[in-house]
This record gives structure tokens, sequence and C-alpha cells, in this order.
């Protein structure tokens, strides 16, 4: 259910960077690693300077490094 808002949410054009993280963690639960790693790089593009944005990379850099 969550994935599925998310999904809708991060369709609107003016959709916050923050919308794009909780998608992509949704999804790296639910192990949908392509679109979770998508997710999380549009958030970073969109929120270079986050707060978060080390632990943001780091599930990235998990997301391409684990089988």
């Amino acid at each position: 259910m969550a994935a599925e808002l998310y999904a809708e949410a991060v369709t609107l054009p003016d959709a916050p960077a923050a919308a794009f993280r909780e998608h992509g963690l949704v999804l790296r639960a639910e192990g949908r690693r392509d679109e979770a790693s998508a997710a999380l790089q549009r958030y970073l593009e969109l929120s270079p300077q986050a707060e978060d944005a080390a632990f943001v990379q780091h599930y990235l850099d998990e997301l391409e490094t684990r089988p």
C-alpha cells in the first residue's frame, strides 16, 4: 500500500524530494532494487545538500554492491 501511494506521489509535478526518498526506501524494503535505486538517486538529485544524503548514498552503494 505505501509503495503505491509513494509511486503516485512522485508522479505529481510538484512532488517534494522527500517523497522520492520514502518511495525508494519502501521499494528497497520490498527488494525492488532497480526501482529503489532510481528513486533514491532522484532524491539526491533534487536535494543534494540534504542532511541525510550520506545515509541515502550508503543505501545506494549497498543496492549496487549486493547481489
